[in-house]
């Protein structure tokens, strides 16, 4: 009898304990809508850059649309892609315009850094890499943040200054994840490489450099 009431409390608490990974609350089931909603933004990433003009509202759309999936829980992720992608539709092209902008900037620095002595080699490398550490930081401060360009830009030197290793692993969580994404397939890369590189960015941003901010 005993052995039987036993087993029956077994059986009891396995139910309860598959009910609660599996349930809408559930474990599992957050695990995979995380990545359901993942992939879902991710495609309508690639949707949205289909026009060259609409990159940079797509990039705010991603970041921002992620952003609230981490930190209010977002689930109607399509339609908070669309509403981000709409609202920053004149931030966005702003965004498109800079960016190739400080790219051809930092591209010609380098080379006349390059060519104007050799002795100036190191210098150049340091500020390309420096460079490279403002565009990452720099995409998610304008993006999540509605900050005017200006403090937008003053921010990103603050914290490229104030925390280049941060700044530095922001820029490998990208390269690092496409590299892996693209060695396993380069489908699975296209199907979740840019989501996922941006929800691990902001994951790091929000843990390290957004919380100790409102910690100090």
């Amino acid at each position: 009898m005993e052995e039987r009431k036993d087993q029956l409390l077994d059986e009891l608490s396995s139910l309860l304990l598959m009910n609660k990974l599996f349930s809408y609350e559930g474990l599992y089931y957050r695990i995979f809508s995380f990545i359901a909603n993942l992939i879902l933004v991710n495609l309508l990433f690639w949707l949205s850059s289909l026009t060259i003009i609409l990159i940079g509202p797509a990039l705010i759309a991603l970041y921002r649309t992620i952003y609230q999936m981490i930190k209010e829980h977002e689930s109607a992720v399509s339609i908070t892609f669309i509403q981000n992608l709409r609202d920053n539709f004149k931030r966005g092209l702003v965004l498109t315009v800079f960016i190739p902008l400080l790219l051809v900037g930092i591209g010609a620095g380098t080379f006349v850094l390059f060519n104007i002595t050799n002795y100036l080699g190191f210098l150049a490398i340091v500020f390309f890499g420096l460079s490279l550490l403002f565009i990452c930081t720099f995409l998610i401060i304008y993006s999540v943040y509605s900050w005017p360009l200006k403090k937008a830009v003053h921010e990103t030197f603050y914290v490229v200054l104030s925390s280049s290793a941060n700044s530095i692993i922001l820029l490998v969580i990208p390269a690092l994840t496409s590299w892996f994404m693209i060695k396993w397939g380069f489908f699975l890369f296209i199907a979740l490489g840019v989501a996922v590189s941006a929800c691990l960015q902001l994951f790091f941003f929000i843990k390290v450099l957004e919380e100790n901010d409102e910690g100090n």
